[in-house]
């Protein structure tokens, strides 16, 4: 699908809500997905003067899990807006939610599935910007960018620079991060979590690494701030500071937790935290110790036997050539029972059951090895 084509079908789904319809939106449970969910919410009720009623996280193997279809049937839902999921991934729930609903989806992760319809609008970030790779047109800005070809939404730049913080966009949206910290009398960084917006980034970040996560609490925060300030001063700040001391003790000590393979330029890193700490953790150790490595940071069991995993590779965002984790990952769950994975080539996650764990690691050792042999 074209660009103009993504735009106008975006627009087409928007001007047909009415005050008749109930409405859900499904947004990721980390900060870009929040921010997105948020801007959903704000311009509905700016442009349409409509507030959503059914706000509905969702993290799991599926998109559409048989309660979430059920309890949005009870609910009467008759639109869906999902954003920052790749729910393209398993096109037949798609088709079970078409029975009571439309469904408008915004995402910036791979393409699994052309699951556009009569009734369904799938925008993927290439749609609206070809030449971007996905994972550097995060879905908070892609939301910005759709509602403004309706609307000035100015007002909500600060709510798009967030996502963009989060996802560690910066190096394509600096501009637009910038004139928003300048319209706001914030100074420049270079490290953007010494700054007020990033420090507003880590506390809302605090909200997916409790145990069980406070969702809820993050968009409610977010939802209600008029600034940045009320996000600073929030009840997530005092939460914010304990999973801090957490990811820096593990960056700190990494080696105490690392198994290195340096000729296959990978490294597992296994953590217990209390907190679900693995995606800033591997984020902080790829990002500033090893840029050109690939990194996975998991977690023991947890009572279901599922292994939790989060890859990153910073190369992947600049070099065709390099190993996209998101490959890797999907490469060595390929056909184990209850596993998945998924994300962008720089940015991963991966699901395991226990008693695959080893069968996983060696396709992952395998992969790396062919990758150091054909650049893949």
């Amino acid at each position: 699908m074209a660009k103009k084509q993504a735009i106008s079908r975006f627009k087409k789904f928007i001007n047909l809500i009415s005050e008749k319809d109930v409405i859900a939106v499904m947004p990721d449970i980390d900060v870009d997905g929040i921010s997105s969910g948020v801007l959903v919410y704000k311009c509905l009720e700016k442009i349409k003067k409509i507030t959503p009623q059914i706000l509905q996280f969702q993290h799991t193997r599926s998109c559409f899990t048989e309660e979430t279809l059920e309890y949005f049937k009870e609910r009467k839902v008759t639109k869906i807006i999902v954003t920052d999921q790749a729910f393209d991934q398993i096109p037949e729930q798609i088709k079970d939610a078409e029975k009571f609903a439309d469904i408008l989806i915004v995402d910036h992760h791979e393409f699994y599935h052309n699951v556009n319809s009569k009734k369904t609008t799938l925008i993927k970030a290439p749609m609206l910007k070809p030449k971007e790779e996905g994972s550097q047109y995060c879905a908070a800005k892609m939301i910005y960018d759709l509602f403004s070809e309706i609307q000035d939404i100015s007002e909500f730049k600060w709510i798009a620079s967030l996502g963009i913080i989060a996802d560690n966009n910066l190096q394509t949206f600096k501009s637009f991060v910038r004139q928003e910290m300048k319209k706001q009398g914030i100074k420049w960084q270079n490290d953007i979590f010494k700054t007020k917006i990033g420090r507003a980034v880590s506390i809302l970040s605090a909200a997916d690494a409790a145990n069980p996560p406070k969702l809820q609490l993050a968009f409610e925060t977010l939802y209600t701030a008029e600034n940045l300030d009320e996000i600073i001063n929030s009840k997530l700040n005092k939460l914010s500071k304990k999973v801090e001391d957490e990811i820096n003790f593990y960056y700190k000590n990494y080696e105490k937790f690392t198994e290195d393979f340096p000729d296959l330029n990978i490294m597992f890193v296994e953590i217990n935290s209390r907190f679900r700490i693995k995606s800033p953790l591997v984020n902080k150790l790829s990002i500033r110790k090893f840029p050109k490595k690939v990194v996975l940071v998991f977690s023991p069991a947890n009572q279901y036997g599922d292994i939790k995993i989060s890859a990153r590779n910073q190369e992947a965002g600049k070099s065709k050539r390099a190993v996209k984790v998101s490959k890797l990952l999907e490469y060595a769950t390929k056909g184990l029972e209850g596993s998945a994975a998924g994300g962008h080539a720089p940015a991963a996650g991966a699901t395991v059951k226990k008693q695959d764990w080893l069968k996983f690691k060696q396709r992952v050792l395998l992969y790396m090895e062919k990758a150091g042999k054909n650049g893949i």
